[in-house]
């Protein structure tokens, strides 16, 4: 077993990588300010259209919440299973006989013998501790 940033990782342990939490308060903090500014202007202008901006500014706010409650992927030695925003399946990855996953450059590689794909996680996207983790995992 390898241990690695608070994490014991084996061949069936998963690893979730969470957002990194200055972007899910980024969210946030850009809806709510969008919330309070299109508010004030229904309030003093009178246009309806303000109101329903303020309705359309839940979604960064809610954005930011998700992010903080669901991971952005979830990695184990044999799969990788990265998410959208919404939590839909974004890209996955997956280990076969012929191929396996290396840690290059700081990046992640699904290799086989012929072919090198970098597998699409956005580093400045996610937890320092779960990346670092993640590139534990696969050295």
């Amino acid at each position: 077993m390898l241990k690695t940033c608070g994490y014991i990782c084996t061949m069936t342990t998963s690893i979730p990588i969470n957002y990194k939490t200055a972007w899910t308060n980024i969210y946030i903090l850009i809806g709510i300010v969008c919330i309070f500014i299109f508010l004030l202007g229904f309030l003093v202008v009178g246009d309806f259209m303000n109101l329903v901006y303020s309705l359309a500014s839940v979604v960064p706010v809610y954005l930011g919440f998700k992010m903080k409650k669901s991971p952005y992927a979830i990695v184990s030695k044999s799969k990788i299973e990265v998410f959208g925003l919404f939590g839909e399946l974004k890209h996955e990855y997956v280990c076969d006989s012929e191929s396996k996953f290396l840690r290059v450059d700081n990046k992640v590689v699904l290799k086989n013998d012929k072919v090198s794909k970098k597998v699409k996680m956005n580093k400045w996207f996610v937890n320092d501790e779960d990346w670092n983790a993640v590139l534990e995992l696969f050295k």
